[in-house]
């Protein structure tokens, strides 16, 4: 069908029933109506495409269905601070992974990020900058932002008081990770934000290198609070995951799978991600034991997915003897070698560097002279 056909197919597709199911409020006879008088070559490849993306969702949700009634295999959920066990048909277990401190470290971070969203705006030509700075003409929506930008940066000035106390109290961090460098670390980190805020309201403006040079001093700081907060959560999630491992069986531990939960940026080395690969010795782009699933929140969600990763697993066993296969787009190689055909690598011309032309003339004065004293 032409483009136009399809797009229309497409859009009573969506709004009713498929029309090749029985009973269906969208009959053949609907279907051929509304495409009359456009092309209609290959509708019943339509329909049987149709039928095919029909069938597909129809297994999925049995798949998923049968993950939910019988755990055949151990599984374990990890979202947000949750981790959750789930194996012998009805055990459920969640445990708490992720420390306070680890938490609060992270949080710590925001502060400074938290002032950069403030005043990130203000570097935007469509608010009035000129020669690098902000330019009021008094026009209704420059005030509107100043308002809000003053507003919030003081907001963040209460905060950042209100954290340096806290970050004080002895029971603030635990004790095995306490130390006067870390509490150093963190005053650091506050002590700075203060004065680019105090600053920034001062002034009523910010300039980009000024703020570029106070982020760059804060750096290692940032990175240091990072590097703890990671070692924190993985020493936590791996003491979980050995004290489980204790309670399973060899047959149990081969056949557990995992689903991590997170957001769409960091999932391409996303730190859970990473932890499994290495654990159980499988790729960290997923696979049939390791799965990432974007901001799915709960354990049913992670159950259905569970049932998707499966029934792709087979497909991809089925037709080319590879249970990853689907885990990529299908087109995926077909299209990386074909556009080496579009855009050919420029052939490279082969030049002979200085050394080896040296070396080269030397042996023929060499040879040179070899052959006239014969």
């Amino acid at each position: 069908p032409s483009s136009a056909s399809l797009l229309h197919f497409d859009s009573i597709f969506q709004m009713s029933s498929c029309p090749f199911i029985p009973n269906s409020p969208l009959g053949d006879d609907v279907f051929h109506h509304q495409i009359e008088g456009k092309e209609q070559k290959g509708v019943q490849l339509e329909l049987s495409n149709r039928f095919f993306m029909e069938t597909y969702e129809e297994t999925l949700k049995e798949m998923s269905n049968r993950e939910k009634k019988i755990y055949e295999n151990p599984s374990i959920f990890l979202n947000g601070d949750n981790m959750t066990l789930r194996r012998k048909g009805t055990e459920i277990r969640q445990v708490r992974v992720t420390p306070n401190a680890y938490t609060h470290l992270k949080m710590i971070c925001h502060l400074p990020l938290s002032f950069f969203l403030i005043v990130e705006p203000l570097f935007h030509p469509y608010l009035l900058m000129k020669n690098g700075e902000r330019v009021d003409d008094g026009r209704e929506e420059t005030r509107e932002w100043n308002s809000y930008i003053e507003r919030k940066l003081n907001t963040l000035l209460e905060f950042v008081l209100k954290v340096r106390g806290e970050v004080k109290e002895e029971d603030f961090f635990d004790a095995e990770i306490r130390s006067k460098e870390l509490l150093e670390r963190q005053e650091r980190i506050l002590d700075r934000v203060e004065v680019m805020i105090r600053r920034t309201l001062k002034d009523k403006k910010e300039e980009k290198k000024r703020m570029d040079e106070d982020l760059k001093k804060m750096r290692s700081d940032i990175d240091a609070n990072i590097t703890d907060s990671v070692r924190i959560h993985l020493d936590r999630l791996h003491k979980v995951i050995k004290e489980w491992r204790e309670e399973m069986s060899e047959e149990e531990w081969e056949s557990i799978r995992v689903v991590v939960s997170g957001g769409t940026f960091p999932r391409r080395r996303e730190m859970h991600m990473q932890y499994f690969s290495k654990l159980l010795n499988t790729p960290r782009n997923g696979g049939p034991k390791l799965m990432y699933g974007e901001h799915v929140g709960k354990d049913e969600e992670m159950l259905d997915l569970l049932g998707e990763h499966t029934t792709a697993c087979e497909i991809g066993e089925a037709f080319w003897k590879n249970t990853t296969h689907m885990y990529t787009d299908i087109l995926a190689q077909a299209a990386t070698d074909y556009l080496e055909e579009i855009f050919p690598e420029p052939k490279k011309t082969k030049f002979v560097s200085f050394p080896s032309l040296i070396i080269g003339m030397a042996l023929g004065v060499a040879l040179c002279g070899v052959l006239s004293k014969r």
